[in-house]
């Protein structure tokens, strides 16, 4: 009697738990209903508007600067461009051996059949189409090619008609001299050859975020996946 008694308790108390998850599956429910009719009745955010009255008095998170964010901050978008990629024929993606690089990160010599490869804008196109400007300083051979077409070049500099879509820009360097590498590469957008000098945001992104009054910059930091250190 005793062990039919524990069992029927047990089951007892299975039955009390399904009926209290029943409950609250029907409390869920009801709430989320009820939270997306008030939702639907308020009045649409209207970004301008917004703007007009002052601003937001709160704050919002930056995207990451990284080449397939669909944010573009830079009137120089080579500067949130893939980080290079060594290639060579016959070798799998970016297993071209290791590149020489300086302490700022640009390539000071390839090997024999070695290029190096960095891609912008991979966004699924979300940034504008028109006449890029490349400059840069050194001797060497720049080359382009997905959403950009070279219309004409000249030591320093390579003007490229740029098409949007989701392949973005690949810049390629495929030579470089020892004695004077390439460097300082800046891929200009459209409009801003003559001003870039003392202008480092697109006014777009500029425009976008202006009445926030407080900008996050964890992500532009590379919090998230940073290695955890000790201090």
């Amino acid at each position: 009697m005793k062990v039919v008694s524990c069992q029927f308790s047990v089951v007892s108390g299975w039955s009390v738990v399904s009926q209290w998850s029943a409950a609250l599956r029907l409390l869920s429910s009801v709430l989320i209903t009820l939270l997306s009719a008030i939702l639907l009745c308020l009045p649409a955010f209207d970004l301008a508007q917004a703007q007009a009255e002052g601003g937001f008095p709160m704050g919002i998170n930056l995207t990451s600067v990284c080449y397939w964010s669909a944010e573009n901050p830079f009137i120089d978008i080579f500067k949130q461009s893939q980080p290079w990629k060594s290639q060579r024929k016959g070798s799998g993606y970016g297993k071209g051996g290791a590149l020489d690089l300086d302490g700022n990160g640009w390539v000071q010599s390839l090997e024999p059949g070695q290029w190096a490869d960095a891609l912008m804008c991979r966004g699924q196109g979300h940034y504008p189409a028109g006449e890029y400007v490349c400059l840069y300083d050194g001797d060497g051979r720049i080359e382009f090619g997905f959403d950009a077409k070279v219309k004409k070049r000249q030591k320093g500099r390579i003007v490229l008609n740029v098409s949007p879509s989701k392949r973005g820009i690949l810049l390629r360097l495929t030579a470089t001299n020892p004695l004077d590498p390439v460097r300082n590469i800046r891929v200009i957008a459209p409009g801003f050859e003559n001003t870039h000098h003392n202008r480092i945001f697109h006014p777009t992104f500029i425009d976008r975020w202006r009445g926030f009054k407080v900008i996050r910059f964890m992500d532009w930091m590379r919090t998230n996946n940073s290695k955890v250190e000790n201090w």
